[in-house]
């Protein structure tokens, strides 16, 4: 008889697959971006993709999960020297913020500075090492 699935390691299966599905689609760029669109993209159910973005990511809601997301893709563009003459508002929009308001307020809540500053101490390191 079929093993009833165990909640900890489906999640973890679930949350493999959803971090490998961002890493290569990159569905956050999408600003109108739904737990309900990306559930049905992943063929699965909504509240258990919102259970293992709680639970097993541990972010307090698909929100703040999707910025961590956009904010990981701005912050890996702000220390690239290849993209030093890219506008931050341009390198923000394309990561799937918005506006530039709420960008700056996620960034500097995420790294106790601004993307300006960020980018300069990224570049700056980048130059040393």
């Amino acid at each position: 008889p079929p093993r009833a699935a165990d909640p900890a390691t489906d999640g973890d299966a679930l949350a493999a697959r959803l971090l490998a599905y961002l890493a290569q689609e990159r569905p956050y760029r999408d600003e109108g971006l739904t737990i309900a669109a990306l559930a049905a993209r992943l063929g699965e159910q909504e509240y258990r993709l919102r259970r293992t973005i709680n639970q097993s990511l541990g972010y307090r809601n698909f929100a703040q999960f999707l910025n961590a997301q956009r904010l990981a893709e701005v912050k890996a563009a702000l220390a690239d020297p290849a993209q030093r003459e890219v506008p931050i508002l341009t390198i923000a929009l394309d990561a799937g913020f918005g506006s530039l308001g709420p960008f700056n307020r996620a960034f500097r809540e995420a790294e106790g500075k601004t993307p300006s500053e960020y980018r300069a101490s990224a570049l700056a390191d980048s130059e040393i090492g």
